[in-house]
């Protein structure tokens, strides 16, 4: 069906030869609006009606403004307004033709457009109206891959002008200066679209589209054809060697064995405190050498018979880029790298921080740090640091800088300006940045290590110590990063101290650790795969699909047996090379379009595209041909992995049974029976359920009645009670939640 829309326009919007500017946010839109006006920029309404089913759609903001003699209307994008989906009907793979259409336009019932996308089906409308009266359009979207795909698309789709012809604006902060700047830069310029980023944005979205779409459904159809049964599955290009890292970690931990070794334990007592002095190797691979140095060298005292010192400089860091500002907002305050990059968006469109998806370490080289620090000191947060920064201030300022850089932006750095109602994470976040970004401008810190060394008869033992000759950076970026060392006592060679503690212990090696999120975004990195932006993203893809879980992350029942069927079916859909191959297609793609390609044949967009269908195309034969298997494989875990959820226990009366989530087939109600009934008779025991919300098991039981605890999810929030309605514990909850019991007694008795 056609939509039909009405948009209503203030004429005194349009009342002269306008530039329409599209902006990522509707809070960028607001900023870069203010910060190009010389007094408050206008802000306008846009009415639009769908006429299809009657409906009013939410007034659409824009803001309007003349800079440089140039009229300008801004109007803001809700991130991605277009996405891509098939080219036709049908529900099959493979398929490979796709379009661009409006996010809406996905939504098979009208009633199941949410708030946000009837707000964005408003906005494409909106700018395709402005766009047509339009002298010119000039896209102000974020300076990234991402951003270049939102501007081109946009305009692509709703508009018949040539790209080559619309004005591109590129920042790397939301400050006033910096937006009059480029925004005058590019008027005067007549700066178009990066088209070596935005071609190979594209590729991204149209292979992992292809990728997506292609192998969930594979999934899925061999599941429904193997068995008749229907489950969301899905699986993507990044998504799979993202899972298998976790399954091979798995793996690595479960079937680890420790091997045994023997350590020489030491201690020393000097002046009334006792200190562990070690023995190298640390690890003695054999027990008869580790009896042997303890029974030819046991001796009551241990002698100095050297001390060693050196002096050791620790630079500044280099300035944040995304991944190592995720990793310490994970270190320091378990935030995960999606809310990390979340917070870190929030102080961007709050001006207080440049863009945050970058992989550089670098600052630009015209950046005015005098004027950002003292923007800093002049926070009431920071002001205690004065002393330290008016000193910065009074040389002549070098940051250290890193080694990493990236094509659209510097390192991330804050702008000086005080950002306003920022969430918990997002105040942890700006700390983290601005510590860092003082730390930079630091003085090296100075560590002098000392090593002292025992005789004890024919061995030598060692105890190490650090102190702080001169803080230097640490200073200005405390908390962080910032060690504590315990000083050792002055000794000198000759001196004797008891020897209270000389013996071997066995020990055991350690399995390697378990992935967190953090950890797992940097194996991400290390191995090419993903982009900096994105990264977080996969793993919270695979987190909302019930593959991994938990902190630290482990592999799910249903991640595993989808991780497994890929291994021993298409292995290539796992493989960290293949998707560095795409990955590396995209930087051809730059390259050849920005002319900057030194080595390697140039790659167009439809080429590169070309090539990644064939490789899917094989992927998707192997997974065609065993369908059948793959499908009952998953079909029989899931069966399994159901009967699991359903049993709670061993029964609490009869001892031998198991108690279970039964539904009765001639009433249809649910409840909790024991095994040993079905079995022979011999325990009646059941308890009644609610019969609406979803009923969860719990790893807990009840301290009164050991009956296992359930939590039930009914619309509301989820709560835990006990099976037994009369049990001590629902008694004493339901006194502070009566709620709860009315519930239960309304919901038991249906």
């Amino acid at each position: 069906m056609e939509m039909k829309y009405k948009v209503e326009i203030p004429k005194t919007l349009v009342k002269k030869e306008f530039t329409l500017a599209l902006a990522e946010k509707p809070t960028a839109a607001r900023r870069i609006a203010q910060s190009i006006s010389e007094g408050k920029p206008k802000k306008n309404l846009i009415k639009v009606r769908n006429l299809s089913f009657n409906e009013k759609l939410q007034d659409i903001e824009v803001y309007s403004t003349t800079f440089e003699d140039h009229y300008i209307i801004i109007i803001p994008a809700l991130g991605h307004l277009f996405t891509l989906i098939q080219n036709g009907i049908g529900w099959t793979y493979p398929t490979y033709d796709y379009k661009w259409v409006p996010v809406s336009y996905t939504k098979a019932k009208r009633k199941s457009l949410t708030k946000h996308e009837k707000r964005m089906e408003a906005t494409v409308e909106a700018i395709r109206a402005l766009a047509g009266k339009a002298k010119r359009l000039l896209i102000m979207t974020d300076y990234d891959q991402e951003g270049e795909v939102i501007g081109g698309v946009t305009f692509s789709e709703l508009v018949d002008v040539p790209l080559e012809n619309i004005l591109r604006m590129k920042f790397s902060s939301l400050t006033k200066k910096e937006i009059t700047n480029a925004l005058s830069k590019t008027l005067t310029n007549k700066n178009g679209i990066n088209f070596g980023m935005y071609q190979r944005g594209l590729m991204r979205h149209y292979l992992d589209w292809l990728w997506g779409i292609n192998l969930s459904r594979a999934l899925i159809l061999s599941l429904k054809n193997a068995a008749g049964r229907y489950q969301t599955l899905s699986i993507g290009r990044v998504q799979g060697p993202t899972l298998s890292f976790v399954a091979n970690r798995m793996l690595e931990i479960d079937t680890f064995v420790p091997i045994p070794y023997f350590k020489i334990e030491a201690e020393v007592k000097i002046k009334n405190n006792l200190f562990q002095i070690n023995y190298s190797p640390a690890q003695i691979q054999t027990l008869e050498r580790a009896k042997s140095i303890i029974e030819e060298n046991f001796s009551p005292s241990a002698e100095v018979s050297d001390v060693v010192k050196t002096k050791k400089s620790i630079p500044p860091p280099p300035p944040y880029n995304l991944s190592e500002l995720q990793s310490d907002a994970y270190r320091y305050f378990k935030i995960t790298p999606r809310r990390a990059l979340d917070a870190a968006e929030q102080l961007y469109l709050n001006a207080a921080i440049s863009y945050p998806r970058t992989s550089s370490q670098k600052y630009p080289p015209n950046t005015d740090h005098a004027n950002i620090l003292k923007g800093l000191i002049r926070q009431k947060k920071f002001a205690e640091l004065k002393p330290d920064i008016q000193k910065l201030l009074n040389k002549n300022l070098k940051p250290q800088q890193g080694s990493k850089t990236d094509p659209a932006h510097p390192a991330i750095h804050p702008t000086g300006q005080a950002p306003s109602k920022l969430t918990a994470d997002a105040e942890k976040i700006y700390d983290l940045v601005v510590k860092r970004y003082f730390a930079t401008f630091g003085s090296p810190a100075q560590v002098e290590n000392t090593k002292i060394i025992f005789s004890v008869k024919n061995v030598k033992l060692t105890l190490s110590g650090k102190r702080i000759i001169h803080n230097g950076w640490w200073n200005l970026a405390m908390p962080y990063g910032v060690p504590t060392f315990k000083p050792l006592p002055p000794v000198k060679v000759g001196d004797v101290y008891p020897l209270t503690k000389f013996d071997y212990t066995k020990k055991f090696t350690s399995p390697p650790p378990y992935y967190n999120e953090a950890s797992l975004l940097k194996e991400m990195e290390n191995a090419g795969i993903g982009t900096k932006a994105t990264r977080a993203e996969t793993i919270q893809v695979l987190i909302n699909r019930k593959y991994i879980e938990g902190t630290p992350l482990k592999i799910t029942r249903l991640g595993k047996i989808v991780h497994d069927v890929l291994l021993d079916y298409s292995p290539q859909v796992l493989s960290v090379e293949l998707s560095r191959e795409v990955e590396a297609m995209g930087d051809q793609i730059e390259q050849t379009i920005n002319g900057s390609l030194s080595n390697g044949n140039s790659l167009t967009l439809k080429d590169a595209v070309f090539q990644g269908i064939e490789i899917l195309h094989t992927i998707l034969s192997e997974l065609q041909q065993n369908e059948l298997e793959i499908g009952s494989i998953i079909a029989r875990e899931l069966m399994q992995q159901n009967r699991e959820a359903l049993e709670l226990g061993s029964c609490p009366v009869c001892k031998t049974g198991t108690l279970s989530i039964v539904s009765s087939r001639a009433s249809g109600k649910r409840f909790i029976g024991c095994s040993s009934y079905f079995k022979d008779k011999s325990c009646n025991v059941t308890f009644p359920l609610p019969q609406k919300g979803k009923i969860l098991r719990t790893s807990q039981t009840c301290t009164f009645c050991g009956l296992p605890l359930l939590k039930i999810m009914n619309g509301k929030r989820p709560w835990i009670f006990c099976p037994d309605l009369n049990c001590e514990r629902n008694k004493q909850n339901n006194q502070k939640r009566p709620a709860n019991r009315k519930f239960l007694k309304k919901a038991v008795s249906k």
